[in-house]
């Protein structure tokens, strides 16, 4: 007969294991260089601990998976465009559920990492157990965004030692890159703004895949130039595109595409030399 105190641990439930637990046992951890930094974070065990962060760490696999690929691809190429440089203040324009938030927030916890987004269904939890994040319900294309964001960044440049300034924006369709593009032109705060562009709205983009049609090329591609070179249209702004093989985002045939819309657009300006430039067009100019 089982003693009473195996007959306790056998009806007692064992706790499911989450998606993370899954995707951290799993072999793609070892062989995507993004999936094995998050693995290897020295602040991964308080993560997986927050009760906040469940219901984000929870997701179906496939869907974490990509959101940690995609927010570590975004986090390489801000360390890229910083070189070294402590930022005051991040920006995560069009958040969504703030994955990358939370990877900028924990490898920059001197900086203020603000987020907006217009879905109020969003339920943004982690802000709360991370002291330099804040979540704000904003729609970034409404008239007055742009004096807000200035006041936040002024405020967090004022607090945290006057770094850099950077914006991102992961997935930002349609009208919502230009946008992003005309925020940063707006605004001498920012130093610097990376764009990963995804889909193309049909009621927005629709000239830009025709153009693409009787050109014979790939829409997404198209829609890359076009962003680039309204970067290269701004003054003393630098422009780079990067590519990350890791970003697997599926695109119709229709559009010609190989599956992967991996670019990412980033945009840094420039400022005169000299002992008075501030510390980040120093570090830009130095190489």
């Amino acid at each position: 007969m089982a003693d009473a105190e195996t007959m306790a641990d056998a009806e007692t439930p064992r706790p499911r294991k989450r998606a993370v637990e899954w995707l951290l046992e799993g072999e793609s951890v070892r062989t995507n260089r993004h999936l094995a930094r998050f693995a290897a974070a020295p602040y991964l065990p308080r993560l997986l601990a927050d009760p906040a962060l469940s219901a984000l760490l929870s997701r179906s696999s496939r869907s974490l998976r990509k959101e940690i690929i995609e927010a570590y691809g975004m986090l390489e190429q801000v360390e890229a465009t910083l070189r070294g440089a402590a930022p005051a203040a991040i920006v995560d324009l069009c958040c969504g559920s703030g994955f990358l938030s939370l990877a900028l927030a924990n490898e920059f916890p001197a900086a203020a990492v603000l987020m907006f987004d217009l879905d109020t269904r969003i339920r943004v939890r982690h802000d709360a157990s991370h002291p330099n994040l804040r979540f704000e319900v904003a729609d970034i294309m409404a008239d007055g965004f742009g004096a807000r964001l200035g006041a936040l960044l002024r405020e967090a440049g004022g607090q945290r030692g006057g770094g850099p300034c950077v914006a991102v924006g992961m997935h930002l369709c349609g009208a919502l890159s230009p946008r992003a593009i005309s925020l940063f032109a707006a605004e001498p705060a920012l130093d610097s703004l990376l764009l990963a562009p995804c889909c193309l709205d049909k009621r927005f983009d629709a000239a830009l895949k025709a153009t693409a049609r009787q050109l014979g090329r790939d829409a997404f591609e198209c829609k890359v130039d076009q962003l680039r070179e309204a970067l290269e249209a701004l003054p003393r702004v630098e422009v780079r595109v990067a590519r990350d093989a890791s970003f697997r985002t599926n695109r119709s045939a229709a559009e010609g595409g190989d599956g992967c819309k991996n670019a990412m657009i980033v945009g840094q300006r420039r400022a005169a030399s000299g002992p008075d430039a501030p510390l980040c067009c120093l570090v830009c100019e130095s190489e």
